[in-house]
C-alpha cells in the first residue's frame, strides 16, 4: 500500500528538491492544451454507452488537470486541483470552461 502512495505521489509532482523547492515541469502551449481538452471532454462530458465509471473517472480527472493547466496559463484562477467530486466541482469545472472561453479559448470542438 505505501509503495502505491509513493507512486501516485510521485507521478503527481508532490517531490521536491533538496532545495525545498518543487521541479519546475516544462509549460505546454496554449493550442496543445486546447487540443487535449478537445480530445478529453467528449471522454467526459459524452461518453460512449457501456463505458465503465472508473473511465468515466479518469477522464474527469485527466480533463479537470488540463483545464486547470489552461487556467493558469492564461491567468484564471481556479479550485479544480483542490475540489472533491461532486456538485461544486461541476459548477467549478463549468465555470473555468467559461471564463476559458470569454478568454478566447475554444476547446469545445472535438473535430
Amino acid at each position: 500500500m505505501a509503495t502505491e502512495w509513493l507512486t501516485i505521489l510521485g507521478a503527481a509532482g508532490f517531490w521536491t528538491r533538496r532545495s525545498g523547492q518543487q521541479a519546475a515541469s516544462p509549460r505546454r502551449s496554449i493550442e496543445q492544451l486546447a487540443r487535449d481538452l478537445r480530445r478529453l471532454g467528449p471522454k467526459l462530458h459524452a461518453p460512449p454507452p457501456g463505458t465503465s465509471r472508473v473511465k468515466v473517472e479518469a477522464a474527469r480527472y485527466a480533463y479537470d488537470r488540463v483545464l486547470g493547466e489552461a487556467a493558469t496559463a492564461v491567468g484564471v484562477e481556479h479550485l479544480l486541483s483542490v475540489l472533491p467530486p461532486g456538485d461544486d466541482l461541476d459548477a467549478e469545472r463549468t465555470r473555468v470552461e467559461s471564463r476559458l472561453w470569454l478568454a478566447g479559448l475554444r476547446f469545445e470542438d472535438a473535430a
